[in-house]
């Protein structure tokens, strides 16, 4: 899958798809969040919840991180 993120000058970049992983909300590798999946090579990394409602988290129990690398224009 293709990402497009259009700054507000303009600039469009577009991201390809690499990996999606689900995390338990307990678990989740902020370290492998912060960085592209490619070293060296600009990424994006975007996360949300999925998973089950809990309750007593006012949320749900795992986070899905989709990882994607930039690619040439």
């Amino acid at each position: 899958a293709l990402i497009k993120i259009q700054r507000g000058d303009g600039v469009t970049f577009s991201y390809e798809v690499v990996k999606v992983q689900a995390y338990s909300y307990q678990n989740v590798d902020m370290s492998a969040l912060l960085s592209p999946i490619v070293p060296g090579k600009p990424g994006l990394n975007l996360i949300t919840c999925t998973g089950d409602v809990i309750k007593s988290l006012d949320g749900y129990n795992q986070r899905l991180v989709v990882f994607a690398e930039q690619v040439s224009p």
